[in-house]
């Protein structure tokens, strides 16, 4: 009888630290996503990238867990949500998710212009005329799907742990869109007044043979970094 009374002891606390640990896992963190660029030189220093903005509609989280049950969730913007090329955190952006070692994140990404507003990205270049020119690409649509993230040392394997909020930025990379773009390309474009300067505007109206070739690359060469 007594052994009967001690393996019901051991069984009732197996049952609560199992109990416990479910528990734990579901405690979340708060992770917060930024958009950001490639903000490296190229085109021999001659162009650079400063920022932009994106619609967002859409972000997928997709998230395998050692310790827990694998998480998944989708946020939707009716109608777009706008967001800064920048370092800079959006209120809109924070997500609580829960706490783990986490083997592999995959993110999907959509962003769409809006009649209202547009996704730009936005620089510098200095022709071979020594001129300083204004940049600006207008895109219909950035997205990628299944990018798996990484941490700051480069691994694909991320400890989120509650009460330890985290920082997931999308990093776009224009330098990467215009490596298939000539510097006699860009000498020759077709110039526009955008606000009083001079610049090189590409849409789908002004200088589309460099819009698609930026489109053949969009959404390609991201990067996605928690730290």
């Amino acid at each position: 009888m007594k052994k009967l009374i001690y393996l019901g002891f051991v069984l009732v606390g197996l049952l609560v630290i199992v109990s416990c640990n479910k528990s734990e896992w579901k405690e979340p963190t708060e992770v917060t996503f930024t958009v950001d660029i490639n903000k490296d030189q190229t085109m021999n220093g001659n162009l650079s990238f400063t920022g932009g903005q994106v619609v967002l509609r859409e972000i997928i989280f997709d998230g395998n867990r050692i310790q827990g049950e694998d998480v998944y969730f989708e946020k939707e913007y009716e109608g777009g949500l706008n967001v800064s090329l920048s370092s800079s955190a959006n209120s809109q952006l924070v997500y609580e998710i829960p706490q783990g070692t986490y083997t592999n994140i995959r993110i999907d990404f959509e962003a769409e212009k809006s009649d209202n507003d547009l996704i730009t990205v936005e620089g510098n270049y200095i022709n071979s005329s020594s001129n300083q020119l204004p940049v600006i690409v207008e895109l219909p649509i950035i997205e990628f799907y299944d990018k798996v993230a990484k941490n700051s040392n480069g691994d694909t394997e991320i400890d989120l742990v509650a009460g330890q909020p985290s920082k997931a930025t999308i990093k776009l990379d224009p330098v990467f869109w215009f490596e298939n773009i000539s510097v006699n390309q860009l000498d020759n474009a077709q110039t526009t007044m955008v606000d009083g300067i001079e610049s090189i505007l590409i849409n789908g109206s002004v200088n589309e043979d460099l819009l698609d070739l930026i489109n053949e690359r969009v959404g390609k060469g991201v990067e996605i970094i928690f730290d």
